[in-house]
């Protein structure tokens, strides 16, 4: 008999089970269907990501130094070329300011060296003008030579004609005195010209020995000047290098933009490679060009067929959530990160503002058309759906006849619905009136209202 109650016990039990699990009835919720939005309907995949300035710039030093004077900081706006920060340059205008007295220096003897050049051919010029001087002088010496050679002639023959006379004393005294004296006359006259050819060849020759002698003071004077030349040149190359030197003192922002980092102070020693003074290395200041932000995402790489270049997009940033910015897709980057599996993509921003920094993070919704509401209106539901779990806002969900719990944000209020900012989308079965509690997982039955 005990077998028999045992048995008939285990019948009922087994029995209850398989009605509980097979035949008794899911309990029955009422739902209620998100509604889908005409922009979540249209729009093809989201993506994250971070707003990234395409123009910036990491400024470091050319030569290293100790920073005198530090010009900026965060935030303010800077153009290109301007100084951000000062090294001490001492040492550096010193050797500006020697080297431009060098210049000067170098510049007189170079004025004094081309002076000289001139007065050398100056002296070249006067020299072959006493040449022909003398040259023109000479032919006359040498017919002056010539009438003086052929009077003494006569007037010796005369005087020897009467010298005999005289002897024979055919003629007195005095007449014989005078050709005497004619003769002296003449001879004397002959001698002084001849003198005077010996002299006009001998200007000559100075005359054309100073020529050469001045042509040679040219090719030393030129030499000369061409020497100073040589070293005012040089003297010039020094100062542009003292002021290369000088200005490599000065750090510049190659670009226009904002100074978003800036990692110096006074005092500190700083070189190309970043500051030595401490363990920070790399750039000293960062610009950027706030006018060239793009959102950059990542894309799973099995959903880029889904995208096209130019096509339209919303971009919401955590930072402004009052607001969607419109962007187009600008470039898919031809390469993939093989870790993630994604590729990155670069949207343009169409209507950019100045709530907007470098490096805050974003969503892309990549849509069809254009012409899709950048603000999406926020499904509705109803307050009654809405309930409190473990001090958190949420809902629960009907989805594959199974209860799920959703943490949603809610919005405003109004004739009894509440719009919900995250946690639903369209299509969403919502729990909104059940009489059994509901719990993870649990079989329901879904009755839309």
């Amino acid at each position: 008999m005990a077998m028999i109650g045992v048995a008939a016990l285990v019948l009922a039990v087994g029995g209850w089970v398989a009605w509980d699990r097979l035949l008794r009835p899911l309990p029955v919720v009422g739902v209620f269907r998100v509604p889908a939005t005409a922009a979540s309907a249209s729009k093809t995949l989201d993506a994250s990501g971070y707003l990234v300035p395409q123009r910036r710039a990491e400024v470091a030093t050319k030569v290293a130094g100790v920073v005198a004077r530090v010009l900026v900081d965060e935030g303010d706006t800077v153009a290109e070329g301007q100084a951000l920060a000062e090294l001490n340059g001492d040492a550096e205008k010193a050797r500006l300011d020697e080297a431009e007295v060098g210049v000067r220096e170098a510049k007189a003897l170079q004025v004094s060296a081309w002076k000289g050049m001139d007065e050398a051919k100056a002296q070249v010029e006067a020299s072959k003008r006493a040449v022909e001087e003398a040259a023109a002088g000479k032919p006359a010496a040498a017919e002056a030579l010539e009438e003086a050679a052929a009077k003494r002639e006569e007037a010796r023959r005369d005087f020897e004609r009467k010298k005999k006379l005289f002897e024979t004393k055919d003629i007195g005294e005095g007449e014989f005195e005078t050709a005497e004296a004619a003769w002296k006359s003449a001879d004397a006259r002959w001698r002084g010209a001849e003198a005077n050819l010996v002299m006009a060849d001998a200007r000559l020759k100075q005359a054309s020995a100073n020529v050469a002698t001045a042509e040679s003071g040219v090719e030393r004077m030129k030499a000369a000047a061409e020497g100073a030349d040589a070293r005012a040149s040089a003297a010039e190359s020094r100062v542009k290098q003292a002021k290369i030197a000088v200005d490599d003192m000065v750090i510049r922002s190659p670009i226009a933009g904002r100074v978003t980092a800036r990692k110096i102070h006074p005092g500190e020693a700083a070189s190309p490679a970043g500051i030595t003074t401490g363990t920070r290395g790399g750039a000293l200041f960062t610009v950027a060009d706030f006018s060239t932000l793009e959102a950059e995402v990542d894309v799973n790489e099995s959903r880029l067929s889904e995208l096209r270049q130019g096509q339209p997009a919303r971009i919401a940033v955590d930072a402004v959530p009052s607001k969607r910015y419109r962007g187009e897709l600008r470039q898919i980057v031809p390469t993939a990160d093989r870790q993630r599996a994604v590729v990155k993509v670069r949207v343009k921003l169409i209507d950019p503002d100045a709530a907007l920094l470098p490096e805050m993070g974003l969503r892309v919704t990549f849509v069809e058309n254009a012409s899709v509401s950048l603000e999406t209106p926020a499904p509705q539901i109803p307050r009654e759906a809405v309930v409190r779990v473990d001090g958190k806002t949420v809902v629960w969900i009907v989805a594959d006849g199974k209860a799920a719990r959703r943490d949603v944000e809610l919005g405003e209020e109004k004739n009894g619905k509440v719009d919900v900012k995250s946690g639903l989308s369209g299509g969403d079965l919502v729990v909104v009136a059940n009489r059994v509690p509901m719990s993870e997982g649990l079989k329901v039955k879904a009755e839309e209202k």
